[in-house]
């Protein structure tokens, strides 16, 4: 059951990355939180987990956030300290 709000749009609450403990081979885990979200898609893979284990070679990412009335597109630079939101793409479903 979705429960409604008073504004329906998607806002990011917080976006980070640091070296992950999930996997074993050395990669990074990208940790977010988006309000009014109902699912995600990384680099093409559906989840509906705040958490996501990625290989250390990779560099770019493209996060696809899914709302009931929009969805947001973020294209992430994954920096060594930081992510850089290189682009945000808002869009009805």
């Amino acid at each position: 059951m979705v429960a409604p709000r008073k504004s329906k749009l998607i806002k990011k609450l917080y976006l980070n990355y640091a070296d992950s403990t999930l996997n074993n081979n050395g990669g990074r885990t990208i940790k977010y939180r988006f309000r009014n979200a109902l699912w995600y898609t990384i680099n093409g893979e559906k989840t509906f987990d705040n958490v996501f284990a990625l290989s250390k070679n990779i560099s770019e990412v493209s996060l696809v956030v899914h709302g009931l009335h929009e969805t947001c597109t973020y294209m992430l630079l994954l920096k060594p300290e930081y992510i850089d939101i290189v682009k945000v793409i808002r869009s009805k479903p």
